[in-house]
């Protein structure tokens, strides 16, 4: 029961947020392999039966391309809403400059299946499947790089040197991860004989990187690759695609429909309602805002989250401050422009970070009595994590009295929740945008259950 607090309200919401997957018209009943948009209103998606199809308006409506092939395309990649690449079946790869309304071959290089293609720029790409090939004039010319134990799925790069490839076969033998630093001169295998086979791979720097797979893989890397780590996806069937739009929020996808989310960096996974039940094969984000997946017998969702603010009143001097939404740009400097100090976290000493994360809280300092206006879309999550000791944590888009908090393991917590105002006072609810410090004897997980929240401010 939501319980009508008599707070001082001491925020507000402005708008509405309105998440969720959307099923598409579909003009097609062939099977869809790969989505790409270059903006979120342009996207090409490409099948079986040569299938390439084109929006303008988000994906509300499609027009087909033609693409001269009769044979499977199973991915593509636009660099911007002209310049775009398609691979396929029997070495096809098809290129276009001016947003698809021709598409031109570039075949030849090979006959093996090309599973995936992708660019760093319009002129240096690679593609991957029973070779991986490698372009540095746009496709003109294509060249051998490498040749696999088995066919590669996935490739990945985050600049013109550094590069990911995924792949293998239902043998334990032959899965495996490969990792370049030279714009794939020379690869090196980083993980071989995974359990389960991997799929997709997503970076989003030289350390931070994801990947999905069979029966519910979802692995983590945090140097590189160096070493991969098991994340509990809580699903046992293939996940297809893996696509993260910053080093916290993720979205995988794969069989009956299913879509798992994170805004923690993958330490918890939460199904998401898609409103489709036939398998996915790729999914895509242009922000934290839109996103598509596509996948059997030409199935198509969309995701739409409008925004909402929050008003968070700020002190002068010091603060604690958590941040109750999910923002484009979750930078410290740019969801509070004006602190006059860098931001800090605490994890056993204090570190500066640029980067803020929702559910943990930082110390800043601003010049005056102020409000801060934070806008983004309500974060799907009602865990935070906490390493053993003392933590700064802040609650989400919701107050929540402190005894509505469990945790895992159980009764963890042992310590009262305190927040700042100038002295330390012990707190009986965490309120929206604020800090609090609380301290557990052992590295676990806290749970904000919002069925109980308080709500004062909608």
């Amino acid at each position: 029961m939501k319980i009508i607090s008599a707070l001082i309200i001491l925020l507000s919401f402005t708008g509405l947020v309105n998440a969720q997957w959307q099923a598409l018209s579909s003009p097609t009943q062939n099977d869809l392999w790969s989505v790409c948009f270059s903006d979120t209103n342009n996207g090409w998606v490409v099948g079986e039966n040569g299938t390439i199809i084109h929006t303008t308006d988000g994906g509300l409506t499609w027009q087909f391309q033609t693409s001269g092939i009769s044979s499977p395309l199973y991915s593509v990649f636009f660099i911007d809403n002209n310049t775009g690449w398609v691979v396929g079946d029997f070495g096809v790869i098809l290129h276009t400059s001016n947003g698809g309304m021709n598409w031109n071959s570039q075949s030849g290089v090979t006959n093996f299946q090309l599973w995936d293609v992708h660019f760093v720029n319009s002129n240096i790409g690679w593609a991957v499947g029973g070779r991986i090939i490698h372009t540095t004039n746009g496709g003109v010319n294509w060249t051998e790089q490498f040749i696999p134990f088995q066919v590669l799925f996935d490739i990945t790069f985050i600049d013109g040197l550094n590069g990911w490839a995924v792949g293998g076969t239902n043998s334990s033998l032959f899965r495996y991860i490969i990792h370049t630093t030279n714009g794939g001169v020379n690869w090196q295998t980083q993980a071989q004989y995974v359990d389960k086979c991997p799929y997709k791979v997503s970076f989003m720097n030289e350390l931070d990187g994801w990947i999905s797979g069979q029966q519910g893989l979802i692995l983590h890397t945090t140097n590189g690759g160096n070493t991969w780590l098991n994340q509990n996806s809580n699903y046992n069937f293939e996940l297809e695609s893996i696509f993260f739009v910053d080093n916290y929020n993720g979205w995988t996808a794969g069989s009956y429909g299913t879509v798992l989310r994170t805004t923690d960096a993958g330490i918890t996974w939460n199904n998401e309602t898609s409103n489709i039940l036939t398998t996915l094969y790729d999914i895509f984000f242009t922000d934290p805002y839109h996103g598509w997946a596509v996948g059997v017998n030409g199935g198509m969702i969309r995701y739409s989250a409008s925004g909402s603010s929050i008003s968070i009143s700020i002190k002068d001097g010091w603060n604690m401050l958590s941040v109750p939404l999910l923002a484009t740009d979750m930078t410290g400097s740019t969801l509070f422009p004006t602190a006059i100090s860098p931001f800090f976290l605490y994890n056993n000493v204090y570190n500066q970070v640029d980067t803020l994360v929702n559910g943990k809280a930082y110390w800043a300092k601003f010049n005056g009595d102020q409000n801060a206006l934070v806008t983004g879309i309500f974060v799907n999550n009602n865990e935070i994590s906490v390493n053993e000791g003392w933590n700064l944590v802040g609650p989400f888009h919701y107050n929540l009295g402190v005894n509505n908090i469990s945790s895992t393991p159980p009764n963890i917590i042992t310590s009262s929740f305190f927040e700042y105002n100038n002295v330390y006072q012990i707190a009986d609810t965490l309120k929206i945008g604020k800090g609090y410090w609380v301290k557990v004897n052992q590295n676990g997980t806290l749970h904000l259950n919002e069925l109980n929240y308080i709500n004062s401010a909608r």
